[in-house]
């Protein structure tokens, strides 16, 4: 029954984790819709691992600008291949 338990957790776990990932994804995304840039520009300040989140984030937002269908979708594509270095 423990073992059961575990995985049960685990797998609560893993889902809040993606759930937490896609949240801040469209949080990013909803700034930069607004050419909001400042969270963006702070993580770049953490040094390397900061500068390699944005890397993963701006890559991200940039696919998902391009899969989905709304005004604001160029402006952050454009935003965010603007960004990478």
């Amino acid at each position: 029954m423990s073992v059961c338990s575990g995985e049960q957790l685990e797998t609560v776990h893993l889902q809040r984790q993606r759930a937490q990932a896609a949240y801040d994804l469209i949080d990013y995304y909803t700034q930069f819709s607004r050419d909001d840039t400042s969270r963006i520009d702070s993580l770049k300040k953490e040094g390397k691992e900061g500068r390699r989140q944005v890397a993963i984030l701006l890559r991200r937002l940039a696919t998902l600008a391009k899969e989905i269908d709304l005004p604001t979708a160029d402006k952050v594509d454009r935003n965010s291949q603007s960004m990478e270095w």
